[in-house]
């Protein structure tokens, strides 16, 4: 064993490597040294080179024998570590690769065995992460790993998002690194209470706003029954498209069903509307089936992404289709307005942003190609096998970023991409959308409108599936500005004398009745004051 040269065909390899044996196996390390001169004709490190070639060669030796010393070193610090750890745990120590972290992982027992998708999902998060740093084994995986990492992901996704990963990397190393090994997950904390790091939530529903949506989903007798099952017991899309006949108890006015995701029993009152829903189709159904809503389930289970697209167009229809249009404000700077930016000021701007550089080159490839040379998606697609998916994605993210028109319309087609974009809300931090009103906007109207009416927020919970209070206190009981406002307007104190009282004398009992810190409130709601002793 000793240095030697690689051959390649009838070429070699232009740095010097070290051969090595450890237990049994043949090993071999690329050493710092490169192979200079004219090495002799049997590459054998036997035979004598030129000048140059003899040097490298005496170079290559000694880095060799300085790096089997400090293996030696290393081995035999790791070994009574080993022998130590052994002692005391009664457990042979074992290095789990990176690269198999994921299966180990998914593979454990648990009371719950893990879904496809989460397995899929655990699967992606942890290849990332072991693709990002590069190392072979968890315990070569250090503090700054994981902080270039934690760095990485905090400028793409959302905190949210965030949190999950890295909770999700921190378990696993903390269940599968060696005995005496610290998880380097826990070096860094991930609070964040800066603005951008909110969570947005699915927006809750006024009262406006529910009677357009069921208005409009009247005419789809598919998606009908859905929506009013959503706003009747706040359950989940999954348990409304396979809610079955044996959960409606017409005679008790009960829903009782499982919720999919928390195996909670919810157990929620049957409301008049979906009573009339339920009778109509248990009246005329076939008796022999199994689910309530038939055509739903079929469609959840075999085109989830469909159902969840229609829900999506039937909010954006019903709340904003009478908004569709119009182009976005015009920028004015020093009371000009300031014209559209032109190609190469566009590439300038992605090149500023500083995305991953492959992000970035087919980036502008997708822009040079689609804005400049005039192609379609799929002929994009077709010449640079980047999906169309991706280019829609890459092609939404330039207008963000140059508050411009970029996307071409064809004349006389539904404009769809513009309703759909009213359904969701530019995050300040990535520049990247999250859902604002879906199928979730129902769960979260039905916990809002519970709320209001006094309803125990314990009660709230079990009936939703939540297994935590503050779940539903934090994610679940988000009123925006219109509905505090609605709120503050319902009040007594604001329908007092309202009939024989003036403005001003209505505001100057609130005087009486209000604190300053409830005078601020109204204030900030925007709920007008015009008294000079409210305004003082």
């Amino acid at each position: 064993m000793g240095i030697r040269i690689i051959r390649k065909g009838k070429t070699y390899r232009r740095w010097w490597y070290g051969e090595f044996r450890e237990n049994d196996k043949l090993k071999r390390v690329k050493l710092p040294v490169r192979v200079v001169g004219e090495p002799p004709i049997s590459f054998s490190t036997h035979d004598e080179g030129d000048a140059r070639f003899e040097v490298s060669k005496a170079k290559a030796q000694s880095a060799f024998e300085e790096f089997m010393v400090s293996r030696q070193q290393k081995g035999n610090a790791e070994g009574l570590l080993e022998c130590l750890i052994e002692s005391k745990t009664g457990e042979k120590v074992s290095y789990v690769r990176l690269d198999t972290l994921a299966n180990l992982w998914n593979g454990m027992a648990r009371t719950k065995e893990l879904g496809e998708g989460r397995q899929k999902n655990n699967a992606f998060v942890i290849n990332d992460f072991a693709k990002f740093c590069g190392k072979e084994y968890l315990y070569q995986v250090n503090a700054d790993d994981v902080k270039a990492y934690f760095a990485k992901i905090r400028t793409t996704l959302a905190w949210s998002s965030v949190k999950s990963r890295m909770s999700l990397l921190s378990g696993a190393f903390n269940r599968f690194l060696p005995h005496g090994c610290v998880n380097p997950f826990k070096t860094i904390l991930k609070r964040d209470t800066s603005e951008d790091a909110a969570t947005i939530h699915r927006v809750p529903l006024t009262e406006e706003q529910i009677a357009k949506l069921k208005e409009y989903a009247h005419h789809d007798a598919l998606l009908y029954p859905l929506v009013i099952c959503g706003l009747c017991t706040g359950a989940r899309l999954k348990d409304i498209c396979l809610m079955k006949k044996s959960s409606i108890d017409l005679r008790q006015g009960f829903v009782t069903f499982v919720a999919a995701k928390t195996t909670t029993r919810c157990v929620i009152p049957l409301f008049d509307d979906f009573r009339s829903v339920c009778e109509d189709i248990i009246t005329n159904s076939d008796p022999s089936e199994e689910y309530l809503f038939p055509q739903a389930a079929m469609m959840y289970l075999y085109n989830r992404s469909g159902i969840v697209r229609r829900g999506k167009l039937l909010f954006a229809r019903a709340l904003f289709g009478d908004t569709i249009g119009g182009d976005k404000p015009t920028l004015i700077e020093n009371g000009e307005p300031i014209p559209p930016k032109t190609h190469d000021e566009v590439l300038a701007l992605i090149d500023e942003q500083h995305y991953q550089p492959q992000k970035t080159i087919q980036m502008k490839n997708v822009y040079r190609l689609y804005a400049i040379e005039g192609k379609s998606y799929r002929a994009i697609e077709d010449e640079t096998g980047i999906s169309k998916g991706t280019i829609c994605g890459y092609m939404k993210e330039i207008e963000l970023l140059t508050n411009e028109h970029i996307i071409r319309f064809e004349e006389g087609k539904s404009q769809t991409r513009n309703l759909l974009a009213k359904t969701r809300i530019v995050r300040k931090s990535t520049n990247r959308c999250v859902s604002a009103f879906g199928w979730a906007s129902l769960r979260s109207t039905f916990c809002r409108l519970a709320i209001e009416n006094g309803v125990d927020p314990k009660v709230i919970m079990l009936a939703v599936g939540h297994k935590n209070y503050n779940t539903t206190m934090t994610f679940y009981n988000n009123p925006t500005m219109e509905h505090q406002k609605q709120l503050w307007m319902k009040h007594s104190m604001f329908r007092q004398h309202s009939s024989s009282m003036t403005k001003e004398d209505a505001q100057r009992v609130l005087l009486d009745t209000l604190s300053p810190a409830q005078i601020e409130a109204l204030k900030v709601l925007g709920v007008p004051i015009a008294c000079k002793e409210l305004c003082a």
